[in-house]
């Protein structure tokens, strides 16, 4: 079964296309130099090269795009995505996942056996909003309105980067205002 913030008050089809701030990407794209997006909306795409719901990342061998790959998968099917880059990562290639850390999921038994290095993330991240919407504000609270590449806010689950495959590293704290160091305004 997906995993499920129950916290969280952003519809469940916005939670399954939130987008990656640049900055997070940008990092681990200075490290692993990412051929391909594995797992992109069209137009919220972060490599030239990029699978999305019609291509379908997970129907693809993934070396036969290049080397490494950013994978932001959807909330609801992460565990798909986990399972996928594990197998791929049998055959050289590195995939680099955003992930919730939402550690008493049955999945994270499999990052544990498998992953090749875990950053943890110090700090909340704003992820983006793939499109236009509403966010009910409930009670006596006013909705919220968002645009295509808001940031939004109230993030109630810590983040991290999940790496299969390359050089094992141990687990480690990366600090989110570091990674945002250098980032355009």
């Amino acid at each position: 079964m997906a995993s499920q913030q129950q916290s969280s008050k952003t519809p469940l089809h916005i939670r399954d296309r939130l987008r990656t701030p640049g900055y997070i990407f940008d990092f681990f794209d200075r490290k692993f130099s990412f051929d391909i997006d594995l797992c992109a909306e069209k137009g919220g795409n972060l490599c030239a090269l990029y699978f999305d719901e019609e291509t379908d990342g997970l129907a693809h061998r993934w070396p036969m795009y290049g080397g490494a790959g950013w994978c932001n998968p959807p909330f609801s099917s992460q565990e798909a995505w986990i399972r996928k880059a594990i197998y791929e990562g049998q055959f050289g290639f590195v995939t680099v996942m955003l992930l919730p850390v939402f550690n008493g999921q049955a999945y994270w038994q499999l990052i544990a056996d498998n992953a090749t290095q875990i950053h943890n993330i110090i700090g909340r991240i704003a992820f983006l909003s793939p499109e236009d919407f509403v966010k009910s504000g409930g009670g006596d609270k006013p909705d919220i309105h968002f645009k295509e590449g808001d940031k939004l806010p109230g993030n109630t689950a810590g983040t991290c980067i999940v790496v299969f495959g390359g050089d094992i590293l141990p687990m480690g704290f990366l600090s989110r205002d570091d990674m945002r160091k250098g980032e355009a305004e």
